[in-house]
């Protein structure tokens, strides 16, 4: 699975190193414990959600636990893809074409 998105400014690491970083964090920690991480920081997110929607925060907050849980899930996306290559990009295939269907129904 590759990710797509632009870095911040030429430090900050690109899809390429993403991919290899995350690789080193499932080597360091393991498998479970990244998957626990990622259900702590969708909580997060869930909670800030909550946060944001009755204006007791503020955009800046509300998107750094969006990348936390962007980061996350696309690691839990990177081991799937070393079980079985290809799987999350056919599920995400499947699912912009069912909400493509959804905003733009077929005629």
């Amino acid at each position: 699975m590759k990710i797509s998105f632009r870095p911040a400014n030429e430090r900050d690491p690109g899809p390429e190193e993403a991919e290899e970083l995350f690789e080193k964090a499932v080597e360091k920690w393991g498998t479970e414990p990244q998957l626990r991480m990622v259900q702590e920081e969708a909580a997060e997110l869930i909670a800030e959600i909550n946060r944001y929607l009755r204006q007791r925060t503020n955009d800046l907050d509300l998107a750094e636990e969006v990348a936390d849980v962007l980061i996350m899930a696309t690691q839990v996306a990177h081991i799937l893809d070393q079980k079985h290559p290809g799987l999350v990009d056919r599920m995400i295939g499947h699912k912009l074409t069912r909400l493509k269907n959804l905003v733009d129904p077929p005629e």
